[in-house]
């Protein structure tokens, strides 16, 4: 739900400060009523109308979500199986690098080695949160 269509029904925002089931709504500051929707977001949010629009007509149009890498498919067992494993583990309770757990890095590099053609060394990979994330990061270096 968009931020303002959110706000729209606080208090703050003009509204009652109810839920549509009648429980109290947070009151937001105004700071966060004037943080700005990203432009990412609000293409995410077009391209998921357009995709309802085509459901409602019965279309058979289909829409490659590239804006936010929304999977249209499960992800592998084996993942899972490894995420909740290392989710139990010590090691990946706590705060990483900023550039990214070594190991993963470390998995990186040797993977894009081959691509390369050259020797690559976790300190030649820096993982980030996401496409915005990588670029504003390429960009400040």
């Amino acid at each position: 739900l968009p931020l303002r269509r959110w706000l729209a029904g606080t208090t703050m925002g003009g509204g009652s400060g109810r839920m549509g089931g009648g429980e109290p709504r947070p009151v937001l500051s105004r700071t966060a009523q004037n943080v700005k929707q990203s432009g990412i977001r609000e293409v995410m949010e077009l391209a998921w109308a357009l995709e309802q629009g085509f459901k409602r007509e019965g279309s058979k149009e289909r829409l490659l979500h590239l804006e936010v890498g929304q999977p249209d498919f499960p992800a592998p067992k084996p993942v899972l199986d490894a995420c909740a494993e290392a989710m139990k583990s010590k090691q990946y309770q706590s705060y990483i690098s900023n550039s990214g757990l070594p190991c993963l890095r470390q998995a990186v590099a040797n993977d894009a080695s081959v691509y390369a053609h050259a020797p690559l060394n976790r300190d030649n990979v820096v993982i980030c949160h996401g496409a915005v994330g990588a670029v504003s990061t390429a960009l400040q270096a």
